[in-house]
């Protein structure tokens, strides 16, 4: 029977390993994503089924990703502003 635990506990780790570098990989070669903690108010406690099924909505996902989009707009403005106008000018041939 400890030789069972053993390699059970063997393979948990093993896939916690896994799921580090698999993160990592993506962090580095994909697109970047976020995964952000979101709680379900207690007043709204009785909707948890529903509240659930938002983690594979994809209206709910598209409407959340356009939320962020305006939010980085709104708070970084004039970094927005300044890495076009970065980007503008190295395309602009020079004379």
């Amino acid at each position: 029977m400890s030789k069972i635990r053993e390699w059970l506990s063997f393979k948990e780790r093993m896939m916690e390993k896994y799921e580090e570098a698999k993160k990592e990989f993506s962090r580095v070669i994909g697109r970047p994503v976020i995964t952000i903690p979101l709680e379900l108010p207690d007043s709204l406690s009785f909707l948890r089924d529903e509240f659930y099924a938002l983690e594979n909505d994809e209206d709910f996902i598209k409407r959340m990703q356009r939320s962020c989009v305006r939010y980085l707009k709104r708070r970084f403005a004039s970094k927005i502003s300044k890495h076009k106008s970065e980007k503008q000018a190295k395309t602009q041939p020079k004379h």
